[in-house]
């Protein structure tokens, strides 16, 4: 069993547990568990001007052309195969936490109006010491407000730290900080939440046009953002077919 399963398995989540909350709210890790402050997610940009929509991948896409967008396993790299993990319901404390994971009531106003399709996929390395990816596409029929991304990367002011609360009641304490993930797509963020446990889910959200990406990792590369820059650059060409 790897450094981050175990650390998992000692704060009372599988690994699985921990994407199937990413299938809830948008997420990704690695094994540090440092702690220490850092500063707000990275974005491509700040600024708030909506891009324009000149690209294929920009466009919006239908339900079969966002199954397709998800890259099979091969795409990813050498070790990694498909994993499945069955969704958990989890909920943030404060509520206004969402935000970080694009769950906050801005974001579930946009979707409950114009989301038009969504899929996800699960992947896991060979062996016993398992890296554990998930990959998110969401489209809509407006372009995605960038905003959302400001409102993400504002709340880690007051959200620095929060608890996750499972649908039994159970509650995991989470810390948020920055990651460092080169620019992908009309606009990027990348988040890192560390777990009670000591564990680290490591996440990048890519804004493209009418639709976004995010990817989440969980396991022990102390850099994840080449991966998670690859994987969302693989998706974005997938989507533009």
């Amino acid at each position: 069993m790897s450094a981050t399963a175990r650390g998992l398995v000692r704060a009372g989540v599988s690994a699985a547990a921990v994407l199937s909350v990413s299938a809830c709210m948008p997420g990704g890790g690695s094994s540090s568990s440092s702690t220490s402050a850092a500063p707000p997610p990275a974005t491509s940009s700040a600024a708030e001007a909506q891009p324009e929509i000149t690209k294929p991948e920009q466009r919006e896409l239908t339900p079969a052309q966002v199954r397709k967008a998800l890259p099979p396993a091969k795409e990813i790299g050498d070790g990694w195969v498909d994993n499945r993990v069955v969704p958990s319901t989890i909920s943030y404390d404060p509520t206004s936490c969402g935000d970080l994971f694009l769950q906050g009531e801005q974001a579930k106003t946009f979707a409950k109006e114009h989301r038009v399709a969504e899929a996800k996929r699960d992947y896991a390395t060979d062996g016993t010491d398992a890296d554990y990816l998930a990959v998110f596409v969401y489209s809509f029929d407006e372009p995605v407000p960038v905003s959302l991304l400001t409102v993400a990367g504002d709340a880690m002011g007051r959200c620095s730290t929060y608890d996750l609360v499972y649908s039994d009641g159970q509650t995991q304490s989470q810390e948020t900080r920055g990651l460092q993930v080169p620019a992908v797509g009309d606009r990027s963020m990348g988040l890192a939440t560390v777990s009670g446990g000591g564990s680290t889910r490591n996440r990048v959200t890519v804004l493209s046009g009418h639709s976004y990406v995010v990817v989440n990792y969980v396991g022990d590369r102390s850099d994840p953002g080449p991966l998670l820059r690859d994987v969302a650059r693989t998706t974005l060409k997938r989507m533009s077919s």
